[in-house]
């Protein structure tokens, strides 16, 4: 257990420092992480610097608990050779490997015997710490493959291009295919207008949509699901088709950045930079109202993710300064909590790449992949979501000096914050509120030491019970705590009186006995007026009343009625906030 934190709330702030790192207003640490190393962590997660210098996709390993990324090293023309990472679910790099030739696309079996990584001539096989498994020949691809796996088969596609030129204008016709695990010939499954994205989905759907190659364009979306065999020989059933031309918004046709199947296959969800997030219902594909929050103005839509219990929704985009660029929710409509909001700045990649947006199995940590604006630079970031938090608490038992706190007169209470999991970057901040009969007032926040300990100093204003709350909102890697409270009895202040008075005196002369009132605590709401007796061999008198000046001071004067010992008793009744006082001094009288 590790007992230190930093305050955090619903909105997160991540960058990554040119040597060292966000949560809500934070800022996170992390630098490159060399293999087998830890990166360091940030109060919004981990954040590594990737070495590659382009994107092509990445696929989340749960069998061996990885995270792969494939760089096409498109900085030559994609001639040179390609990168293959592999990192664990806290960031660390565990694999590395470069190719001979250029590599797109990649994919994880479901049991986790193979990664499969799409290259030129074939579709190469590894095993998990990147040592070859041989290739599967494949059509030839010079534009970048996408791979994933649907029910029994990987699936890919192939196209053809003397120059970057033809992949863009798709002048060599695009091709899906279709593979078995035992590396036999694939068989192409679909011949496509355009470039073509895949996505794979339950009950063993897959979605195709060529990409729109011209804002005029109108790509259809079409729904299969993957069958051993149709009555035509094929791998791929029709289940629906659409245009989301026709979803009755105006925007034209599908812009593709990302697609995401909810895990139950009831919402397929779209990354369109005019739409935000669009979403179909399968099979038919009929549009539906999008209930989500939107995107801050001015963020393109990037990236959509569901996790696998269904329970968060995650939508990535590219924007710029304070921006959110990664929305994490409740992925139910019906749940109205609001989405942690999540910001990427500084030299940590301030924006989310297309398709970069996958959730761990567990659905605890959020993977985004992000770059910086001209795309040179390349980030992995490890988020924890809501239920990736560790748990925050506040220690049994707070202690108070003194041990009779009395309004008006600091009271000081201590108490310790414990945090499970990693420590964050900054130190706790508590919130307090003490609430008394006259409602609740918000206190200084306090600042949790290395140990978690903090103090709260107040002055309690009203005599009664004063309630003290402690508050810890979380941070980017803890949840909130539970508020803890601790009631502390409020006395009155006490009070003194001091006489100064004559040994002797006469009855002539009379009697002039000076005093002061002491008050602790707050000061006198209205001046003290004081009461006075004077006792003598013939009885008790009652003297006119005295007030105190403003300084507590008083003066009584008395010509007394008899020789002999007079006792003068000066009383204080007290008020609201004080207690009473009372004191007397004896004056030999003579004639």
């Amino acid at each position: 257990m590790n007992v230190y934190g930093a305050r955090g709330g619903g909105r997160v702030r991540t960058a990554l420092l040119a040597v060292v790192m966000a949560g809500a207003g934070l800022t996170a640490t992390a630098g490159p992480a060399a293999a087998g190393t830890a990166p360091e962590a940030g109060t919004a997660g981990t954040v590594v610097k990737l070495p590659v210098s382009s994107f092509s996709q990445f696929a989340v390993d749960a069998a061996n608990r990885r995270v792969w990324i494939a760089d096409e090293n498109t900085a030559d023309g994609g001639r040179g050779p390609g990168t293959i990472l592999g990192y664990d679910f806290d960031g660390v790099l565990r694999a590395q490997r470069q190719t001979e030739g250029r590599v797109s696309g990649i994919a994880a079996e479901p049991g986790g015997a193979r990664v499969l990584v799409g290259q030129r001539d074939g579709i190469q096989a590894f095993d998990a710490e990147l040592s070859p498994l041989g290739v599967t020949p494949a059509p030839v691809d010079d534009c970048g493959r996408e791979l994933f796996h649907a029910g029994h088969l990987l699936f890919f596609t192939s196209q053809e291009g003397a120059s970057p030129q033809d992949c863009a204008e798709a002048t060599a016709m695009p091709t899906v295919h279709a593979t078995a695990a035992d590396g036999t010939e694939p068989r192409t499954v679909m011949y496509l207008s355009e470039r073509g994205h895949l996505e794979a989905g339950p009950t063993d759907m897959l979605m195709i949509v060529p990409e729109r190659s011209a804002s005029n364009d109108d790509p259809n979306i079409n729904l299969y699901r993957v069958v051993e065999e149709n009555e035509y020989g094929g791998v791929l059933d029709f289940l629906g088709e659409t245009w989301l031309s026709e979803d009755g918004t105006g925007l034209g046709g599908l812009d593709f950045r990302d697609a995401a199947f909810s895990p139950d296959g009831s919402t397929l969800a779209f990354a369109d930079p005019a739409r935000g997030t669009a979403l179909l219902t399968p099979p038919g594909l009929s549009a539906r109202e999008n209930p989500y929050a939107p995107l801050p103005e001015g963020a393109e839509p990037t990236a959509v993710a569901y996790s696998g219990d269904g329970t968060w929704f995650a939508r990535g985009a590219a924007a710029s300064g304070d921006a959110a660029d990664l929305l994490l929710g409740p992925a139910d409509p019906a749940d109205t909590r609001p989405p942690v909001e999540v910001v990427l700045e500084g030299e940590g990649g301030d924006r989310v790449v297309p398709r970069g947006v996958e959730f761990a199995p567990d659905g605890r940590s959020l993977f985004v992949v992000t770059t910086d604006a001209a795309g040179t630079g390349y980030w992995l970031h490890v988020i924890p979501t809501p239920d990736g938090l560790s748990a925050s608490r506040f220690a049994d038992g707070t202690s108070q000096e003194p041990a009779r706190a009395t309004a008006g007169e600091r009271v000081t209470l201590r108490g310790r914050l414990e945090l499970d999991g990693p420590a964050p970057a900054d130190a706790p901040r508590i919130e307090v509120v003490r609430e008394d009969a006259d409602g609740a007032h918000a206190l200084e926040s306090v600042t949790a030491g290395a140990d978690g300990a903090f103090t709260v100093s107040d002055v309690p204003q009203l005599v009664g019970e004063a309630t003290y709350r402690f508050s810890y909102a979380g941070d980017g890697l803890h949840k909130a705590a539970e508020d803890a409270r601790v009631t502390v009895p409020v006395a009155k202040a006490s009070a003194a009186l001091e006489l100064t008075a004559p040994a002797e005196a006469t009855r002539k002369g009379g009697v002039e006995i000076t005093g002061a009132l002491r008050a602790r605590g707050l000061p006198l709401a209205a001046p003290a007026t004081l009461t006075v007796t004077a006792a003598d061999r013939d009885g008790v008198v009652r003297l006119a009343p005295v007030t105190a000046g403003a300084d507590g001071t008083f003066t009584v004067r008395h010509a007394p009625r008899s020789k002999g010992d007079v006792t003068y008793t000066v009383t204080w009744a007290g008020d609201a906030l004080h207690e009473g006082a009372e004191a007397s001094a004896t004056v030999r009288v003579r004639r």
